[in-house]
């Protein structure tokens, strides 16, 4: 299920899931929601994120 390191998406959608993950259990601490479902908001937020930031910084290496 490894799949080799890769500076494209992948890349990005990981780095924003583990920053969302940290960003759910915090949430989850200081608002005390339930863990999991912090976890998963912050999961679906972190992927979106790194997805949105990898179509911005895309184009730009294109075009060089």
């Amino acid at each position: 299920m490894s799949t080799p390191p890769d500076r494209g998406l992948p890349a990005y959608v990981l780095s924003g899931l583990v920053l969302g993950l940290l960003a759910g259990v915090v949430l989850a601490l200081v608002l005390g929601w339930s863990v999991g479902l912090a976890i998963g908001f912050g999961m679906a937020g972190g992927i979106a994120v790194g997805a949105v930031l990898w179509l911005v910084v895309r184009p730009d290496k294109r075009r060089r």
